[in-house]
């Protein structure tokens, strides 16, 4: 974090002429430069702006009496939940890229346009992609353009397709990489990256030119003439002692919307909502609709109200995080408990935390939140469980596979699920290890029994209560050791 002599700055508020964010008391604020704040006073109390509110498009937003040196006004803002693109799910990263699509268009009906068109500007109010930096709002450049349109387009649209088509691999390394987009060198472009030529059903013609002159165009690639190209150079570079590209085969040097009628913007929302999600199965999705819902409605165990009510016992728990929480059943019962302010549902199985988002969706609870997470293997451990933290982590029916399937060390189970607590956890431990039923019972290891999981829960928590709530389910309760 960086210091100023009066505020903490988000150490992510880096790139912004507009302003800079800071927190206090737990509330988010944005000072204003100097030189913006007339912009801004104008922005803020124009039409579009109270337009954006209606839609909650932006967070809710309100100029303040803060004074922050350097800055000429403070306004405060709606605190919403930080879900970064490798943690959204493929509805997730659709409905973000549709919400940016519709706000440029709203902005150009009042004569501005959005200059920013990466993921990072999203932030999400439960199920809804909320677009958090207004001072990406600007005076349009020129009509019928949009600035950031190519960003947009190699941030949102070119992962969203491939992500479609499952490719997978590819799309998370592409919203995994922190510049937002496909490029990743500083000479690199959408047009020599590979990816235009990886989306599904993309219309592309390839052009053979000398000193950008344009000679002919192909509709399908051409080796020979690649070779040409680069021996044609490379002679040019020796001969002119300096790197010299003279010859060009590829695609059409220039805005990569120009390169293929699939860029068209009069159709590409269509296509967008459109967009299936990628058919790629998972091990565990279906995992709780079989276990829980029943002819189209959501029966809950014993167990689980046996949690719940437990858990709503402690009043000061008003943040729970569920961890593997597979399609998010838990949380939809949680979510009956009023007090609780905010839930997160995350796990590694992609399709189980979509299906979770979708049914979320339809419930229209700001309070429920979806994220892609393995959190015993997150990116950035620190920042993640910072972002995430709540009051209670509970990790249901999940230790026996981490334990007994994937070798982690119990010790490193109880550090991850302290890393996203800020007080109370809840933990269970399977006795019987990876079973299946009557007729699946697997032999443990001899050390693997509850006193053993006991011993080590109390190095990290103080137990407050312990009590089997299945054959195969123990539930551990407790408070994190300082």
């Amino acid at each position: 974090m960086i210091i100023s002599p009066v505020y903490t700055f988000s150490s992510k508020s880096l790139v912004d002429g507009f302003g800079r964010v800071f927190f206090e008391d737990g509330e988010v604020y944005r000072a204003i430069y100097d030189s913006e704040s007339g912009f801004c006073n104008t922005l803020i109390q124009s039409p579009l702006f109270q337009k954006l509110l209606e839609n909650k498009w932006i967070p809710k937003t309100s100029l303040t009496t803060k004074q922050v040196p350097g800055y000429g006004m403070v306004l405060h803002h709606e605190k919403l939940q930080e879900i970064l693109p490798h943690e959204w799910s493929f509805d997730m990263m659709k409905d973000a890229t549709i919400l940016v699509w519709n706000i440029n268009n709203l902005c150009n009906e009042y004569g501005y346009e959005l200059k920013d068109g990466h993921c990072f500007n999203i932030l999400f109010r439960g199920t809804q992609p909320v677009l958090a930096d207004i001072g990406s709002i600007a005076i349009r450049k020129l009509p019928d353009s949009w600035i950031a349109y190519e960003e947009y387009l190699e941030s949102f649209v070119i992962p969203l397709n491939c992500w479609s088509a499952g490719m997978i691999y590819f799309t998370r390394a592409i919203l995994g990489n922190n510049t937002a987009g496909v490029t990743t060198i500083p000479s690199q472009t959408l047009g020599n990256s590979g990816a235009l030529q990886m989306i599904p059903n993309m219309e592309l013609n390839f052009e053979f030119a000398v000193k950008r002159k344009r000679i002919f165009r192909l509709k399908k690639d051409n080796k020979l003439l690649k070779g040409i190209v680069s021996a044609g150079n490379k002679l040019a570079s020796l001969l002119l002692s300096r790197p010299s590209a003279i010859l060009h085969f590829g695609l059409p040097l220039g805005p990569v919307w120009k390169k293929s009628p699939f860029f068209n913007k009069s159709s590409l929302l269509n296509n967008l909502q459109q967009l299936p999600a990628p058919g790629n199965n998972s091990a565990w999705q279906n995992y709780h609709r079989q276990a829980f819902a029943k002819d189209g409605q959501i029966v809950y165990s014993d167990r689980f109200h046996k949690i719940a009510d437990l858990i709503q016992g402690y009043p000061d728990i008003r943040y729970v995080i569920d961890l593997a929480g597979n399609e998010g059943y838990f949380c939809n019962l949680l979510a009956e408990n009023q007090q609780i302010e905010k839930i997160i549902l995350s796990d590694f199985d992609e399709n189980a935390v979509n299906s979770a988002y979708q049914r979320f969706k339809m419930q229209h609870d700001s309070r429920l939140h979806t994220v892609l997470l393995n959190f015993m293997l997150p990116r950035d451990p620190s920042d993640t469980s910072s972002r995430l933290k709540c009051d209670l982590a509970v990790a249901l029916a999940v230790t026996h596979h981490l334990i007994l399937g994937s070798r982690f060390s119990i010790d490193a189970i109880f550090e991850r699920v302290s890393l996203y607590s800020r007080k109370y956890v809840l933990i269970e431990f399977m006795p019987i290890g990876l079973w299946g039923g009557e007729e699946d019972i697997k032999p443990v290891p001899d050390w693997y029994h509850v006193d053993w999981f006991r011993e080590h829960f109390q190095k990290y928590f103080f137990l407050v209560h312990e009590e089997q709530t299945e054959k195969n389910r123990i539930m551990f309760f407790g408070t994190i050791r300082k």
